[in-house]
């Protein structure tokens, strides 16, 4: 596969029943492989098909991160990383703008 092809942006992730991407994390040396699993890249389309954002939620440990990372690289877009905590309000979700900066 061609470098341009790797960079291009992705409107959707594929439906393969073995969607995997392989990712390097900067805490670890060793890369690691994140197998998709069909109901999480229905959600994922889904979310993009209704230009919706997606808000993962769980205990610590379970994934959220590395599902969110793996469908940004697979996608060909940026990863945004966000901690949501009690405080947090909903249009802090959407989008900050500061007009000094």
């Amino acid at each position: 596969m061609s470098q341009e092809r790797k960079k291009e942006k992705r409107l959707f992730l594929p439906m393969d029943c073995e969607l995997d991407v392989n990712l390097r994390l900067s805490s670890t040396r060793t890369p690691i492989t994140h197998l998709f699993e069909k109901e999480y890249v229905e959600v994922i389309n889904t979310a993009i098909a209704c230009n919706r954002p997606l808000l993962l939620t769980g205990e610590p440990g379970i994934g959220k991160t590395q599902l969110a990372r793996a469908a940004a690289k697979k996608l060909g877009r940026a990863f945004v990383r966000y901690t949501v905590d009690a405080k947090t309000e909903s249009r802090d979700l959407l989008y900050h703008f500061d007009a000094v900066a």
